[in-house]
Order: C-alpha cells, then sequence, then structure tokens
C-alpha cells in the first residue's frame, strides 16, 4: 500500500494504529494523511505547536466517533499567556476539521461506475456477462444497468424489458433483480425469467431451476420454485401465482443461438461489443443501407463470426486487437 484512497484502507489503520500493531511503514501512511488532510489548508494557525494539537484533537475525535477510543495522548503544555487566548480557537478549528473531514473523505467514497446494455430490437436475445460470471439475456429492446464491479456482499441490477438470468450462486452476496415497478426478485443462484415491459399493467417472473423470492418495496410477496410463475398487476398490486407451461420458457432453455433480424451496422456494433468486446469503427453515412440477417452460435469465437459476416454482407472487416474498421470492398 502506497497511499490510502478509501474508507475501509482508513479504517484498517486506524484499528491497527489502536493494537499498536502498525508497521514503520503503515504508521507513516497514516501521518501522511492526516497531515494531507484539505480542510487544514484553510485554517490560519498561530504556530506549528496550535497546528499540530488540532491535529491530535481530530485524531482522537476520529478514533472515538468510530467507537474504537484510544487513551488520549497528554496535552500539550502552552505558556500560561498565550494558551488561554487560543485554546477556544482549537476547539473550534478542531471541530470545524472534524466535520469537513467526515464530509471530504466519508461522504465522498468513489461511486460504482454504472453501465447499461440495450438489446438492439432487431436481436432475439443479447447475452450479457455479468461482473460475477453470471450471465443475462436480454430480449430485443430490453436493457439492463448494473455495476461495472460489484460491491462486497451485494449484487443488484435494474432490468427494463424482458430477460432470462442464469445466476452464479453465491451465499455471501445475493442477487436481486429491480424493476421500475418498485417489484424486486432476490435470489442466491439460480435460473428465472423476468417480465418487465415498458408500459405494461403485469410483470412476470417464471422459475426455471432454484428459488425465487419476489419482493414489493423490500416486503416479501411469494417464494417460487421450479415450474412456478408470479403475475403481479402493477395497478391494483395484487398477484397471481400458477404453473407455467413447458412452452412458455422453452425459448429460454436453449440460449446457445443468436439471431439477427433485419439489424443496421450500429445495432450490431452493440452485439459485438457486448459479447465479444469488438469495437467496429466505420463510416456512418455510408453503411447507412447495411442490413443484417443472420444467426450464429453463441460458441463462436468473435474472428468466426466476423468470417460469417465478410461473406454474407460482402464488407471488409479488418480486425486489429479489438478494433474492427469496416469498409466497402
Amino acid at each position: 500500500m502506497t497511499s490510502i484512497t478509501n474508507k475501509q484502507q482508513l479504517l484498517q489503520l486506524i484499528e491497527k494504529h489502536r493494537q499498536g500493531t502498525t508497521t514503520e511503514a503503515e504508521e507513516a501512511l497514516l501521518t501522511q494523511w492526516f497531515d494531507q488532510v484539505p480542510t487544514l489548508e484553510a485554517i490560519t494557525f498561530t504556530s506549528e505547536e496550535e497546528k499540530e494539537d488540532i491535529r491530535s484533537n481530530m485524531r482522537d475525535a476520529i478514533f472515538q466517533k468510530i467507537g474504537e477510543g484510544r487513551e488520549k495522548q497528554p496535552a500539550i503544555v502552552q505558556p500560561l499567556r498565550s494558551r488561554k487566548r487560543w485554546t477556544v480557537g482549537i476547539a473550534a478549528a478542531a471541530l470545524l476539521c472534524i466535520s469537513l473531514l467526515g464530509y471530504f473523505f466519508f461522504a465522498k467514497e468513489p461511486q460504482p461506475v454504472l453501465l447499461t446494455i440495450t438489446a438492439p430490437a432487431g436481436i432475439q436475445k443479447l447475452p450479457v456477462m455479468l461482473p460475477d460470471s453470471s450471465v443475462v439475456w436480454l430480449a430485443g429492446g430490453s436493457s439492463l444497468r448494473y455495476p461495472e464491479q460489484f460491491p462486497a456482499g451485494s449484487r443488484k441490477v435494474r432490468l427494463d424489458g424482458v430477460a432470462f438470468f442464469s445466476v452464479h450462486h453465491d451465499e455471501k452476496a445475493p442477487f436481486t433483480v429491480t424493476t421500475p415497478e418498485a417489484l424486486s426478485v432476490r435470489v442466491l443462484g439460480t435460473s428465472f425469467v423476468v417480465d418487465v415491459r415498458k408500459n405494461t399493467q403485469r410483470i412476470k417472473v417464471s422459475v426455471i431451476t432454484g428459488r425465487v423470492q419476489v419482493e414489493e418495496d423490500k416486503k416479501g410477496l411469494s417464494v417460487l420454485l421450479p415450474g412456478e410463475k408470479l403475475s403481479y398487476s402493477c395497478r391494483s398490486h395484487t398477484f397471481e401465482k400458477s404453473k407455467y407451461l413447458p412452452e412458455e420458457v422453452s425459448e429460454w432453455k436453449n440460449n446457445g443461438t443468436i439471431y439477427l433480424n433485419n439489424v443496421s451496422l450500429n445495432e450490431l456494433s452493440v452485439i459485438l461489443q457486448t459479447i465479444y468486446r469488438l469495437r467496429l469503427v466505420y463510416d456512418p453515412g455510408q453503411m447507412i443501407q447495411y442490413r443484417f440477417s443472420m444467426s450464429f452460435s453463441r460458441e463462436l469465437t468473435g474472428d468466426q463470426v466476423l468470417d460469417m459476416l465478410r461473406v454474407t454482407s460482402g464488407l471488409h472487416f479488418d480486425k486489429k486487437g479489438n478494433e474492427v474498421g469496416v469498409t466497402e470492398q
């Protein structure tokens, strides 16, 4: 560790400091962090002793604030003639620093980067690999929003549309699908279909394997087992639970094939970027007339799919790393 970059690292070092187990390097990091607190630069000090006393007060207050406590160091005894004059200033400045410090560091932790994937309308199913290796198959026109990295102990995504979820099992991190209608689906590891199309009056959840809990505003509605479905009315906030017919979920059980139906090059670029991390580079004006209708196995490599596109479209695909230039031959 060369610097303290987040709250967790800071608290770990404070705890080790309290226990007296910090190394010299860790102690130096902790001291450096306090020395670089930006709120101190906004305060005028009468002396270096005053500045150090404020830092000491800040350290003690932070230890106490997080409930870790420690024995206070003996106060620095100042000459009688000056001590009374600026003791009040130290207390006020220390309180100001602690307040600003809490806002600056604890309230401004880096926010997770959120990604949004929208399946082109011309595709039947678009596979999306999540950070935990779970796979989501989005129906055409559906959108999925999720963090670039899941935080510890939680996996939460937001769906607008229709999707099949194959969730990687993790007992320590429940997986939750939220919807625009305050309905959510909570699982540990299973496969299921959620249908929450735009402007719909009903949300449907069908379980293929595993166990699913459906909630409304964090209040449990029902637990679904394989072969069961729940239909929720967005208008009346009521639901019905029943068995589904095999044909209702049969299309989601075979997710090995991707079907394209008259998709544009722009839509195709979204598909190849999502599945193979390939970025298409082309002149939109020149390629506006090209449409693609084909199917290919998810097991194919990106190079194999590009070969198919060369043959079926007559376009030239020049791949260099993850960038693919598309031109007319």
